[in-house]
């Protein structure tokens, strides 16, 4: 199986995105070379960025506001053609020790797919129902849980152009012009959760599925850290330290 790690960024988020990269390039293994996918308008900036990393290539995807992100990173099997599976991540996500595919898999070699019920999240992270009517808009049926449990979030390429047709079809439109409505205007659209639930429905077999009511804890550290970029790099997140603690302290 081939890995590859995909990051939808742009030009407000390339600090984080050179620390991440560094971190990749420090701590994983077993990837290959992770791809970027910027605007034409941030494609000489992120190149910069990816040169003073040592590591990454850069992809063009247009396309309007959030709404391009998340188009992008539902078509990992354009962006990522040589992977079986590609790995969502985050510009503001750093790695903090090494880690590799084989972390976030089963005996198998499946990616673990952590999800919760809505009951679940209704109770103790009521803000994640918002995703609930997105994902029941985009394909008409009732979503079985939340899929966004944990980055990076590992999915398999040959789901996704089905998923696209269908979304499409049901909608009478192209599958971008969905996207970007949804995560533009209606503010109810999580790539993740919409990719998670085409899977339980579709790919069930590309998984180990573990539902985090039912696993007892505690759970294995996350060798990688999600902050938040709008918050800058001094925003104190984990145990009292700002991202630039952490990556001070990982040694990238």
């Amino acid at each position: 199986m081939k890995h590859q790690i995909l990051i939808a960024s742009y030009r407000k988020d390339f600090e984080f995105l050179f620390w991440n990269l560094k971190s990749i390039a420090k701590f994983g293994t077993g990837f290959l070379c992770p791809v970027i996918a910027v605007t034409e308008e941030d494609r000489d900036a992120a190149e910069d960025v990816t040169k003073r990393a040592k590591i990454g290539v850069v992809k063009i995807w247009q396309g309007p506001g959030f709404g391009r992100a998340q188009d992008a990173m539902m078509n990992g099997d354009t962006l990522c053609p040589e992977a079986d599976y590609y790995w969502l991540l985050g510009s503001d996500c750093f790695a903090t020790a090494s880690f590799s595919p084989a972390d976030f898999c089963g005996a198998d070699g499946k990616p673990i797919m952590l999800w919760a019920t809505w009951e679940h999240m209704q109770r103790y992270a009521s803000p994640a129902m918002v995703w609930k009517a997105g994902v029941e808009k985009a394909f008409g049926w009732d979503s079985q849980g939340e899929f966004m449990r944990r980055l990076p979030l590992a999915y398999p390429t040959k789901m996704l152009s089905p998923m696209r047709e269908f979304i499409a079809k049901r909608h009478n439109t192209s599958f971008q012009a969905y996207v970007w409505h949804e995560v533009n205007r209606t503010r109810n659209f999580s790539e993740s959760n919409v990719m998670g639930e085409w899977a339980w429905r579709h790919a069930q077999d590309a998984y180990n599925w573990i539902n985090i009511e039912q696993r007892p804890q505690p759970w294995p550290v996350n060798p990688v850290l999600q902050f938040w970029s709008h918050g800058g790099m001094d925003r104190v997140t984990y145990n009292g330290k700002s991202p630039r603690q952490v990556i001070k302290e990982s040694g990238v």
